[in-house]
């Protein structure tokens, strides 16, 4: 099944935290996405860099081409995996580990959306500079749930609605946290 990148270019979220997102994010802003898609054109559009992690081979296809269409540009990572499959979890060790790539206090912001959330939001926090932001997706799924105390001591704000043009068609509530590290962390 092919998968094709279409409009609105905005992170597929509920429309107050899209909001969210247009009111903190700037042009120099750096920023890294666990799971690419939308938002991966939203953020070429309005940041200085973006550093894309996908682990679905057509979803990092698709975002390419799109990209190559709308003449942007984002350096984009591929570690294929299965989140399901428990044979495969040494490539969600990979798929997270690409974080490691860049310095701590490195990026205003990351978004973590695709797969190995736990550890996403675990190994991103000494990458965020102090101020920054982690963007948590579906904070309602258990396992973001449970990783939420990694976060403890950081300001959060928030927002839960509908989300329509989710990839399965059909629309869902979801709730998408803001994080805000502390500027002496």
């Amino acid at each position: 099944m092919q998968i094709e990148v279409l409009p609105p270019y905005t992170p597929l979220v509920n429309d107050r935290a899209v909001a969210f997102f247009e009111e903190i994010v700037r042009p120099d802003f750096v920023v890294c996405e666990f799971g690419s898609g939308k938002s991966t054109i939203w953020f070429a559009r309005h940041c200085a860099s973006v550093v894309s992690i996908e682990n679905d081979p057509r979803w990092f296809e698709a975002v390419g081409a799109k990209l190559r269409e709308v003449d942007l540009w984002a350096e984009c990572w591929l570690v294929e995996h299965d989140q399901a499959d428990k044979k495969m979890m040494h490539k969600s060790r990979e798929y997270v580990g690409i974080i490691e790539h860049y310095p701590d206090d490195h990026f205003d912001l990351v978004f973590v959306d695709g797969a190995a959330r736990p550890w996403c939001i675990r190994d991103a926090r000494a990458k965020i500079k102090p101020g920054g932001w982690l963007v948590a997706d579906d904070l309602g799924y258990n396992p973001v749930a449970r990783a939420l105390h990694f976060l403890d001591g950081w300001e959060c704000t928030k927002f839960r609605g509908r989300v329509d043009g989710a990839i399965d068609g059909n629309p869902r509530n979801n709730t998408t946290g803001f994080f805000r590290k502390p500027e002496d962390a």
